[in-house]
């Protein structure tokens, strides 16, 4: 009798998929993370769900005043953010932490603050425009105290320019609109192979300290997390998740 009810649950699903399954929301936002590689990201990671028995469907978002303007609308039950966006809302919506992204078990990256060429000394950025990605209201406190004060600088002595993606803060620094840029190693090598003519303009200044790689969190009107917690486990070992892994910088989730 078990295996006669298997098999019409199975038939249902291929039949009625609509009717059968509930579709899941899961919001993603991870600036430091390859943009033109969104859509395909989007497929792999929602194909690789489905594999396992899970129909979502998976949004991304550039910015986290979009992401927040959706959230009483679509109302998700998990989200992939930046570590540190995760530090800076957590408790305001009232995330739970499920699995911590890694790189080859490497749990932390670093940014790099570039400059122009023709800085020679911290001081020289006073008052200057400095690119960073923005992720909402937090960002001016993080990227003080991330960012700034590590190399001798406060918010209030520069004028923070803040840009979707780290690229941008790369091109502003090449034309000259900004005076520094805070960007991902990645970012860095991305753009070299675009327009390496764009670094002549520019050197490293210094790495930055350790951020972590992304997260996956639940909210909590979330349902099922424990099956969700152990797929994502799963997959690094899934070609089917390969892009949305390559779009975030990260080999897995633990």
């Amino acid at each position: 009798m078990g295996s006669r009810m298997r098999f019409i649950r199975r038939l249902i699903l291929l039949l009625y998929p609509a009717l059968a399954l509930t579709p899941l929301d899961i919001f993603v936002f991870s600036p430091e993370s390859k943009s033109g590689l969104i859509q395909t990201a989007r497929v792999s990671f929602e194909r690789f769900l489905q594999a396992e028995g899970i129909t979502a469907q998976v949004h991304f978002f550039a910015n986290a005043i979009d992401l927040e303007t959706a959230l009483p609308r679509i109302k998700p039950g998990y989200a992939i953010v930046a570590s540190y966006y995760y530090a800076a809302q957590s408790r305001e919506l009232q995330w739970r932490p499920l699995l911590s992204g890694h790189h080859n078990g490497d749990e932390f990256f670093h940014k790099i603050f570039m400059v122009d060429q023709s800085v020679t000394k911290v001081t020289e950025l006073r008052d200057k425009p400095i690119a960073t990605t923005s992720f909402g209201a937090a960002t001016l406190s993080f990227v003080n105290q991330q960012y700034l004060q590590p190399i001798g600088l406060t918010i209030s002595q520069v004028r923070l320019i803040t840009v979707s993606k780290d690229v941008d803060g790369l091109m502003a620094l090449a034309v000259g609109q900004v005076k520094a840029a805070i960007v991902t190693q990645d970012s860095i090598e991305r753009l070299k192979t675009i327009n390496a003519s764009a670094f002549v303009s520019m050197k490293e200044w210094r790495k930055l300290p350790a951020i972590a790689y992304p997260k996956l969190v639940q909210f909590p009107q979330a349902q099922d997390a424990a099956k969700l917690r152990q797929v994502m486990r799963k997959i690094s070992t899934n070609n089917d998740g390969g892009d949305f892994l390559r779009y975030l910088g990260v080999t897995g989730f633990q």
